[in-house]
Parts: C-alpha cells; structure tokens; sequence
C-alpha cells in the first residue's frame, strides 16, 4: 500500500468512496473536493494499491472553533491557523481494518506537526467517536452538521 497524495483526477474515485461511507447529508461535491485539493495539496492523502485508491484523508490548517461546512468550494486557508482540521477519512469498506486509517491519520499528525500546529480537530459524525478517541480525540461540544446530523466536535493535542 503506497500513501500519495491526491490529485483531481482522483475526484470520481473520492466521490464514490464517499457515497458507500456517508450519509447523503454528508456528501461532498466534485467542486468540493477540487476546492480543498487545491488549497492544501499535502493535506489531501490516500492509500493507493496497485492504481487502486483504497482510502483517502482530506485536512488543512484551520483557525479556531468553527467547523468546516460541508462542500466548502470558496474556503480558504487563514493567515493565522491555530490548528489542523481534518475534514474527511474514508476507508473502503473491504479494507477497513487493515490499518489504512491509523496509516493516514499518522501521516496528517506529521503534515500537521512540519506546519508548527500540535492541536488537531475534527466533526465526528455517524457515531465514530471511538474510533478518533482511539487517536487521543476527545469531544469539544455536540452539534449539528451539514443537513442536521448530530456530530461532535473533537480535539487532540499532539506533542
């Protein structure tokens, strides 16, 4: 399994990914994607095998408490970032428990610590908690996301 980072032509690839992990309310767009692809490149991950994308990580530097909207196609990148966002991990249901996941989420600890940030947040949705608790993730508040789906935010400190 090769870790890369992802590239516009992935899109199509991403977005059934997606499709077979989340609910519709949750759903990225093309442009969505593109739009993060764009921002931070290095930020945007996925576990590749023999041309096949198996997984894939999206995050970028980010600024205080406020989630990331869903399909954020105008986003930007702040001056100032106080922390790591990682916005999407999605593992192929076929290999989830391979260690795909733990495999990205090191990678994104290491992008985010060569940019100076230690504090990494996410919205855990689709009751996922323990699984990011497992990587020292505790929760921050619950909310509502996207299309009203109950998430919660999350925090880790990395040193």
């Amino acid at each position: 399994m090769v870790v890369r980072n992802l590239v516009s032509d992935d899109i199509s690839t991403l977005l059934r990914l997606e499709k077979e992990s989340y609910l519709p309310e949750l759903l990225e767009t093309k442009r969505g994607f593109l739009r993060k692809i764009e921002i931070f490149p290095q930020g945007c991950l996925c576990c590749e095998e023999e041309g096949q994308i198996h997984a894939f990580a999206i995050s970028h530097p980010w600024h205080g408490e406020k989630e990331v909207e869903i399909d954020a196609y105008k986003q930007v990148i702040p001056d100032l970032p106080d922390c790591y966002y990682i916005h999407d991990l999605v593992v192929e249901h076929k290999y989830r428990g391979k260690g795909l996941a733990e495999l990205l989420v090191k990678q994104l600890v290491e992008v985010s610590r060569g940019k100076g940030i230690s504090k990494l947040v996410l919205v855990a949705v689709q009751n996922s908690e323990p699984f990011w608790a497992r990587y020292g993730f505790q929760p921050v508040r619950k909310l509502n996301y996207g299309l009203n789906v109950p998430a919660t935010y999350m925090c880790s400190v990395t040193t």
